[in-house]
């Protein structure tokens, strides 16, 4: 052999090592390990079977109604939603999806809304005990499903009631989470309610583009 074409061998195989050495080490720099995202989903519960007077024939609506509205009182939506807070603070997910995000309003006819009965936006209060301590927590996108306004009850006895229900899902995104392009719409099927003319139960979904760290 030549001493051209061994300095030609030697240059080649040197080469060869050199790429293969530098292979491993531009993989390794494209190597990454994920992260975890973490996220929780919560009912939150109106409180009191909507449904029942929903389903009850005309005559019996408004003792139904006044149940539910007993029901709603008993299960004191401000109470739970302080425990609620502290299981999200102590978990602290990226995202938490929320259901049964009512404003539920039961007020006398005719008097100011201080005498209401109920006067209860559950998204406010659930974001009053998370942000007690500073912002943890806003919403990243929501939609409305349910909506019933001014839905007034006579109750034998008691003064004629108006009701308001408002139904949303939500979702939250911590305060360090990055989150656009947000999303809703309701679903076009619809449950219409023969004791209510006009209303119809609807339900809807959301949701949104996040980033985690």
């Amino acid at each position: 052999m030549t001493r051209c074409v061994r300095t030609l061998a030697v240059f080649l195989s040197a080469m060869l090592i050199a790429t293969a050495s530098a292979a491993p080490a531009k993989q390794a720099q494209r190597q990454f390990t994920a992260g975890t995202l973490n996220v929780m989903t919560q009912n939150l519960y109106v409180g009191g079977d909507i449904l029942l007077p929903i389903a009850a024939p005309p005559g019996q609506f408004p003792a139904a109604a006044a149940l539910v509205i007993q029901q709603i009182i008993a299960t004191n939506f401000p109470e739970r939603a302080m425990t609620l807070a502290q299981q999200m603070l102590a978990r602290r997910p990226d995202l938490i999806g929320l259901q049964e995000v009512f404003v539920v309003k039961v007020c006398p006819k005719g008097f100011p809304e201080i005498y209401c009965v109920i006067n209860q936006d559950y998204l406010d209060i659930l974001l009053d005990e998370l942000n007690a301590n500073g912002t943890q927590y806003r919403v990243a996108s929501s939609v409305k499903n349910i909506d019933l306004q001014g839905l007034e009850v006579a109750i034998d006895g008691q003064p004629t009631l108006v009701v308001t229900l408002t139904d949303r899902d939500v979702i939250l995104a911590r305060a360090d989470v990055q989150t656009h392009d947000p999303v809703s719409a309701n679903y076009s099927a619809r449950l219409p309610v023969p004791t209510l003319p006009g209303f119809s139960v609807v339900r809807g979904w959301t949701m949104v583009d996040a980033v985690v760290a």
